[in-house]
């Protein structure tokens, strides 16, 4: 069983599915995978795509019906992929729904060249309010090394990598982004899905990383650790 917590399956409202069928064939997609709990995070970026609360929670609630009927073992849950490009983020001073889950907790990212004194700074700022950074992709922020990204999550940020990175990267960076999961610097796996065929390449990578790490890691990678973190019973 997975946990994506990172997906842009609401259609209509930024570069994921632009149709209720798109959507539905996205749902399909995680589904079939295997993925029983789903934590939505439309980009929430006013330079390239326009927020509305309004119609968020508009599709949002058409997700959840379909869901109902079609996956009633399936729990879907809403956020957004906040997109940091100053030090404190305006969305969240001016109240827009972009916590997990009606969470102290937000899906962040950052432009590909942000250097680690930006991001510490805002890290340190996020969590200085009470709210946990849970930074999207990381291996896309390339200023960044591994004493970065470690002193990124002794602040208390949350590591994410995407599943895609493991499909499109070299030996070498591959072979990087290992040792931090083997070493425990990652603490989930995305899907960070805007079509169906994206779901593929997640479970590719889970199998994937149980043979290069082991079967209990790729489960923390891809369940436990969004579990613990989002507050899931379970």
């Amino acid at each position: 069983m997975f946990f994506d917590f990172h997906c842009h399956i609401l259609y209509g409202v930024d570069d994921g599915p632009a149709s209720p069928s798109g959507m539905f064939e996205m749902v399909k997609s995680a589904y079939f995978c295997g993925i029983r709990k789903i934590i939505v995070t439309p980009h929430c970026n006013p330079q390239l795509f326009g927020f509305s609360p309004e119609r968020l929670n508009e599709v949002y609630a058409e997700l959840t019906e379909y869901c109902k009927s079609k996956f009633p073992d399936l729990e879907i849950y809403k956020g957004a992929e906040l997109f940091a490009y100053t030090r404190f983020p305006g969305p969240i001073s001016e109240n827009l729904p972009v916590f997990i889950a009606d969470g102290k907790k937000v899906l962040t990212e950052f432009l590909p060249d942000s250097d680690f004194r930006f991001v510490s700074e805002l890290v340190t700022t996020l969590i200085s309010a009470g709210i946990t950074p849970v930074i999207a992709h990381i291996e896309r922020y390339r200023l960044l090394s591994k004493n970065n990204v470690i002193a990124l999550k002794k602040l208390g940020a949350v590591i994410t990598l995407n599943a895609s990175f493991f499909c499109k990267t070299g030996f070498f960076r591959r072979a990087k982004f290992l040792r931090l999961i083997n070493e425990g610097i990652i603490d989930m796996v995305a899907s960070d899905a805007h079509r169906p065929e994206d779901y593929g390449i997640y479970s590719d990578c889970y199998d994937f990383l149980v043979k290069k790490s082991g079967r209990q890691k790729a489960d923390q990678l891809f369940y436990m650790n969004a579990a613990r973190l989002f507050g899931d019973p379970s």
